[in-house]
């Protein structure tokens, strides 16, 4: 069994019922495996989720929340959570647009500035080995004024 696996949603109501194959790491997958094993045999993880049509696809979400005493969470901050750990753990923009499934990198941006400490430390890599900092135009300016010393 791999590590990583994916997970694919089918999205209804979009212009093309569009399909996604979202990435999981070994923990969510270890953890989607248990909820299926305790399940009712239906083919879904959350308890007492019978399928799209037959339920609101999100009331068990609600039902946990009120049972567990957590307020004011929506399930849209288990996106914004998602997002802003990726960034904090120094994942690049790119991946995390791709990620979420942004149609347009501008939505994911607004996650940029959690990634501040790593900006900082990209410019401190320059004090621990220095880089070559000769260009061609460097070498440019050397050839010419070897041409000009020996006209």
């Amino acid at each position: 069994m791999s590590a990583c696996a994916s997970w694919t949603i089918k999205k209804k109501g979009t212009p093309h019922d569009e399909v996604r194959h979202n990435q999981i790491n070994s923990m969510a997958r270890a953890a989607l495996q248990t909820l299926w094993q305790l399940g009712d045999g239906l083919g879904y993880v959350c308890p007492r989720f019978q399928g799209p049509e037959s339920r609101e696809a999100r009331e068990w979400f609600k039902e946990t929340l009120c049972q567990a005493k957590i307020q004011n969470f929506r399930w849209h901050d288990l996106r914004h959570t998602f997002a802003s750990r990726l960034v904090m753990a120094g994942v690049p923009l790119r991946a995390v647009h791709v990620l979420l499934g942004h149609k347009r990198i501008e939505a994911t941006l607004c996650y940029s500035h959690l990634g501040e400490a790593d900006l900082r430390k990209a410019v401190q890599r320059l004090t621990v080995a220095p880089t070559d900092t000769r260009t061609s135009t460097d070498e440019n300016k050397a050839h010419n004024a070897t041409l000009a010393a020996t006209a």
